[in-house]
């Protein structure tokens, strides 16, 4: 549950979309639970791909269809945008996260404070969430540096991601859409810290990459060996 939460709130504050060069983002995450992972993220004129060892996400925006991955049970599910959230979640977990939408509450603030990470000067912002899961408080504290100098225009990727991916995916209303464009530029790297009751979880995601590739063929095709689900 605490990992599916983790992956929600960076769905929320991570800033994909489509441009006009196919963009390779390399991102390590570290999970005080579950060790360290190395995702890539694929950007290109039509299509997105992020890639995970449990788990991809391609959407192709000719078709309009997001594909979600499981490589696990080697299975396929097909959504068409704009994906539902109850669609993309399966049972008990939808309706617990349809009742935290409604309870959701982001603060954003922007902290004066920069840093070099890797080789992207940044600027610091501070996070705070709060929600309702099932009745339980669930605090979740971010701080996340973000910059405004990379290869593409971040501009045009939040417009894009707040009206195609974030708001139908994640629910969030106007208020909440508010507070997340004060961050300004792309999110390099997060420290997240989630407290559920008396359990607490740490994350880290620090961008090590951001190049200009020519895709592999695979990058935004579903594999053929894995079944499709209803």
């Amino acid at each position: 549950m605490l990992n599916k939460l983790y992956f929600i709130f960076i769905a929320i504050f991570t800033l994909y979309s489509t441009i006009q060069a196919d963009i390779l983002i390399k991102q390590k995450i570290q999970n005080n639970n579950s060790g360290t992972e190395i995702s890539e993220i694929w950007i290109g004129e039509n299509h997105y791909a992020s890639i995970q060892k449990r788990e991809s996400i391609i959407v192709d925006l000719i078709k309009n269809v997001l594909y979600r991955i499981n490589h696990s049970d080697k299975t396929v599910q097909e959504l068409a945008m704009p994906v539902e959230t109850l669609n993309y979640f399966p049972q008990p977990l939808a309706g617990l996260l349809g009742d935290m939408l409604d309870s959701i509450t982001v603060q954003v603030q922007s902290i004066d404070q920069n840093q070099t990470i890797n080789k992207w000067q940044c600027n610091r912002y501070e996070v705070d969430i709060s929600v309702q899961l099932a009745g339980v408080p669930v605090i979740i504290s971010m701080v996340i540096w973000a910059t405004v100098d990379v290869p593409f225009d971040w501009r045009s990727v939040n417009r894009r991601l707040n009206f195609n991916m974030r708001k139908v995916l994640m629910g969030l209303n106007a208020g909440i859409q508010k507070e997340i464009q004060k961050i300004t530029g792309f999110q390099i790297a997060s420290d997240i810290r989630i407290q559920i009751a008396d359990t607490r979880m740490n994350f880290r995601t620090e961008v090590i990459e951001i190049s200009q590739r020519l895709p592999d063929s695979k990058i935004y095709s579903i594999p053929n060996d894995y079944r499709h689900l209803q």
